[in-house]
């Protein structure tokens, strides 16, 4: 639509990150009235919401009034700037509405529309209930944006909503679990007795001809385990204290706080894990995009990567690919039968 229709931008929030499926390739869109053009990030949970959501949209009785000729043009890739570099285009941009991410330094610039009052302030349609009060107060807090950070009495502003959420997770492969004889670790140290366990039987069991057990992609979710693990060894309690420089003897703006013993804790797992003379990470799989990184652990090239929940999402739309294309697909393999 032309730049008369104000652009709005859905920005993500989820603990995801980069994906890798296809390459969005530009389009010549047309930019009148009655077109709105969108974009959506694909993150890993797909972007199938997007056209039943437009359609619907077009359906709305003020829509076919004030734009009776109303069309769509969808876009997607899997780079997670693009939201940002086009914006930043200004008036050489067409899209009108983006589920994105990146843009964090945009809220508050003339980029972004105010939300606030249009959306946030606005009650949900057929609902007795503003929008803002359908968001969780920890999101709001999160995206609420203010010219003075520390002033309390300054009210938020909100340039983005948002649209997915996701958790960290360790995805395992239970086939070569079960076919090795291996139980599944839960605590750090069952972990480690495990990679060194998988290590020591290199060459002696032909179902898993490697030393490594964990692997990951060009995109590394190892990051998520961080404070995951320094929470289960200070506390939850322990790492606000930590970002507050407040010591164990409660003293504030103390350098003390850098000897916090749940932080060097979780740091000496991390470098166990990642140190080349453990043996214990798969160093070549870093060079593999991400959802081929992810195939190689259902194919059992590695027994265990950080990942994240759109984990299940990816692969299970990669299977229905191959399904739907009538392709009987051995992800052991990774090939396809002659």
């Amino acid at each position: 639509m032309k730049k008369n229709i104000v652009k709005l931008l859905a920005i993500t929030l989820a603990t995801t990150s980069l994906v890798s499926l296809a390459s969005c390739k530009a389009e010549k869109v047309s930019n009148d009235d009655n077109m709105l053009e969108v974009y959506a990030w694909d993150a890993g949970y797909g972007v199938g919401f997007v056209e039943p959501m437009l359609k619907e949209f077009g359906e709305q009785s003020w829509v076919k009034e004030k734009y009776p000729n109303f069309r769509y043009h969808i876009s997607s890739n899997d780079t997670q700037s693009y939201s940002k570099t086009r914006i930043e285009m200004g008036s050489a941009n067409t899209i009108d509405l983006f589920f994105g991410s990146s843009v964090e330094t945009l809220i508050g610039s003339d980029f972004l529309v105010d939300l606030t009052e249009p959306v946030y302030n606005q009650k949900v349609p057929g609902e007795e209930v503003l929008y803002k009060d359908k968001v969780r107060s920890d999101i709001l807090e999160k995206i609420g944006w203010k010219v003075n950070k520390k002033d309390k009495t300054e009210a938020p502003k909100y340039y983005t909503v948002p649209w997915c959420m996701g958790s960290g997770i360790v995805a395992y492969n239970e086939t070569l679990f079960d076919e090795l004889g291996l139980e599944v670790p839960l605590t750090t140290d069952q972990m480690f007795t495990l990679m060194q366990e998988v290590k020591d039987m290199e060459g002696k069991n032909s179902a898993y001809p490697y030393t490594y057990s964990l692997i990951s992609s060009k995109v590394s979710y190892s990051h998520y385990m961080f404070d995951i693990w320094w929470a289960q060894y200070e506390g939850v309690d322990g790492i606000e204290d930590f970002y507050n420089a407040i010591d164990y003897d409660g003293i504030r703006n103390s350098p003390e706080v850098i000897k916090q013993t749940g932080r060097l804790e979780m740091l000496k797992v991390m470098e166990k894990l990642y140190k080349e003379s453990s043996g214990y990470y798969d160093r070549s799989s870093s060079n593999y995009e991400f959802v081929a990184g992810q195939t190689r652990l259902l194919a059992g090239q590695g027994l265990i990567m950080f990942n994240g929940d759109w984990f299940s999402c990816e692969m299970a739309q990669l299977a229905n690919e191959y399904r739907d294309r009538g392709i009987a697909y051995d992800i052991r393999t990774m090939r396809t039968p002659v």
